[in-house]
């Protein structure tokens, strides 16, 4: 959030660099006092498969190389072939995709629920498959 100039406060976590209201790609729906966030792709069908996988570590890692990321924007695919595998799964393999992470910085206070939003919609937009996020 923001304020302008008079002081008004603007949430400009809905808008695109260039200002313009982001594209919805899914829906978050929070369990448990909002401890447990789901995202749910808009093309997210149910399977009789699942390939589950864990965040951090496992398809992302820091682009700072630091053990936990700098800011929201501080992360990377972790290997080449983690985006040519996923489509695969989704696509030739019949496979939902489900990612789990635990977030402590979430719980106290550290990363901004929004952002880690944000961020999260951004991985599986570069993971290129809709995904099942919790």
């Amino acid at each position: 959030m923001k304020r302008t100039a008079d002081g008004k406060v603007v949430d400009k976590s809905n808008l695109d660099m260039f200002g313009q209201p982001r594209e919805k790609t899914g829906e978050w729906e929070g369990k448990h006092s909002d401890n447990i966030l789901i995202f749910t792709h808009n093309k997210c069908e149910p399977r009789a498969k699942i390939a589950a996988f864990d965040m951090d570590g496992t398809l992302v890692t820091t682009k700072s190389g630091k053990v936990f990321p700098v800011d929201t924007s501080d992360w990377r695919i972790i290997y080449n072939q983690v985006v040519p595998r996923m489509k695969k799964l989704y696509g030739e393999e019949d496979y939902k995709i489900v990612i789990f992470t635990n977030q402590k910085g979430i719980q106290v206070g550290k990363v901004d629920k929004n952002a880690f939003k944000r961020k999260m919609e951004a991985i599986i937009a570069k993971l290129g498959v809709p995904a099942q996020k919790k």
